[in-house]
């Protein structure tokens, strides 16, 4: 593999993590690739962790997933592996999201069950 293509890669991917809404990087296809990887994100965590999504909601679930998305990245080409970091991830989070203090233990019920 040429040196360009594995630059070209590495910076679709830095884009694709990125929090800004579109990275320039001359493709005006890249805000496609960045909101499909964001709703990805919001379906895989939906299918792990339905109970975590009920006592949420829908639009913090998302929220949450794209935030996670963007701190913890897949390292698989398959999604059903991503979002085991979630629990630690969720406990983490500081007292300004005002999420309750037993989501993080919900998560890790649920992601032994996925």
């Amino acid at each position: 593999m040429s040196q360009t293509l594995l630059e070209q890669q590495a910076a679709l991917l830095s884009a694709l993590w990125s929090p800004a809404t579109a990275v320039p990087l001359g493709e005006a296809g890249l805000p496609a690739y960045q909101r499909n990887a964001r709703a990805v994100a919001e379906r895989a965590l939906a299918a792990a962790y339905p109970v975590l999504r009920q006592c949420v909601g829908e639009a913090t679930l998302a929220a949450l997933a794209r935030d996670h998305w963007l701190d913890c990245p897949p390292l698989r080409g398959d999604l059903a592996y991503w979002g085991a970091e979630l629990p630690d991830w969720l406990g983490r989070l500081g007292p300004e999201h005002e999420l309750p203090v037993w989501l993080p233990e919900l998560a890790r019920a649920e992601w032994v069950l996925h």
